[in-house]
């Protein structure tokens, strides 16, 4: 089958670091770390999108900060359905549309199309995000890098987060494979190899696509879905070391804790809090990130939204959520 080769990325979209930073020496020997490394492999990045305001405002989020090295070497593609509205043209060069639902039952139907895309382009590992992952993408490099050759051979999935889908009352009718031994959780995010992404190229995306639409009302949950057809396929699923962040951090504390420990990817994450985020991991000047801090979090250090669906439990607004003193959030 041939091989497409990486996609190009307009420079109307992505700045310099000298044009998002200015010069200073915190700066220089930051972006120095971050030059790749000759042992790291080729990672791509596939997120996935709808088209309404809030996703693609995240999107535009991910572009602007830890997507913009990938994208420059055009290792990141967003993939997106048709029936939430009119796709807002952020980047065309990276939005991939498909003709899936694009609510939540459309997430298998998306998923099977993303992988086809991701196994057309040049990469040895793929890695599955969402539009509110904020993903350190150097450190997931180094630690693909670093794998050990024996856990690297033959189609291997590694997810962040593992263990769903075990003991399943669904997974147990329909995927026993499943129910025994659980699978990848989609919310941290995960990666497989090209060795894993031709498993699937060898029984045909059409047919592939079939089999995710026949799971898809029986297991509901597009990371069962994924993980039991990866199963089916006899897919080594395993864990990868370096944690992901996700769900209910309310407080800028306890953001400031999860930042510190410098794990591959948070998730549920606004794209204000990812603008802040990445203003700590880069070093930014404290006026930067004072700044992004106001946008993420309310006067009293409360962002609501940035623990998964939760909203507000007062009256006043998205980033406003303190009552007497405490974060008030509901579902």
């Amino acid at each position: 089958m041939k091989r497409e080769t990486f996609f190009s990325y307009s420079d109307n979209f992505v700045k310099t670091d000298k044009e998002k930073h200015g010069s200073g020496s915190a700066i220089r020997v930051r972006r120095e770390a971050r030059e790749p490394r000759a042992m790291n492999p080729k990672v791509l990045y596939a997120v996935m999108t709808t088209n309404s305001n809030i996703s693609q405002a995240k999107v535009r989020a991910q572009i602007e900060t830890w997507a913009a090295r990938p994208i420059e070497q055009g290792r990141y593609f967003v993939t997106t359905g048709y029936k939430a509205g009119p796709v807002q043209q952020l980047a065309p060069d990276v939005l991939h549309e498909v003709s899936c639902d694009d609510q939540y039952g459309g997430v298998p139907c998306k998923e099977a199309h993303m992988l086809d895309v991701a196994f057309n382009r040049s990469a040895e590992w793929v890695v599955r995000l969402d539009d509110d992952h904020y993903a350190d993408s150097e450190l997931i490099e180094k630690t693909l890098g670093s794998l050990k050759p024996e856990d690297r051979q033959g189609p291997v999935v590694l997810a962040l987060a593992y263990g769903c889908g075990t003991g399943s009352p669904a997974a147990k009718e329909y995927c026993p494979e499943l129910a025994k031994v659980g699978g990848i959780c989609g919310g941290g995010g995960y990666a497989l190899n090209l060795a894993a992404l031709s498993r699937f190229q060898s029984v045909g995306w059409h047919q592939m696509l079939k089999e995710y639409q026949a799971l898809k009302n029986k297991l509901t949950y597009g990371d069962m879905v994924t993980s039991c057809v990866m199963l089916r396929r006899g897919m080594k699923l395993g864990h990868m070391n370096g944690g992901s962040a996700a769900n209910g951090a309310v407080t800028i504390q306890n953001w400031e804790d999860i930042v510190k420990n410098k794990v591959l990817t948070y998730h549920h994450v606004t794209a204000d809090l990812m603008r802040w985020i990445h203003a700590k991991l880069e070093g930014k000047p404290k006026d930067g990130v004072t700044a992004a801090e106001a946008k993420a979090f309310d006067t009293n250090g409360c962002c609501c939204r940035c623990a998964g669906r939760l909203q507000c439990g007062s009256s006043g607004g998205a980033n406003h959520c303190t009552v007497s003193g405490k974060c008030r959030c509901t579902r």
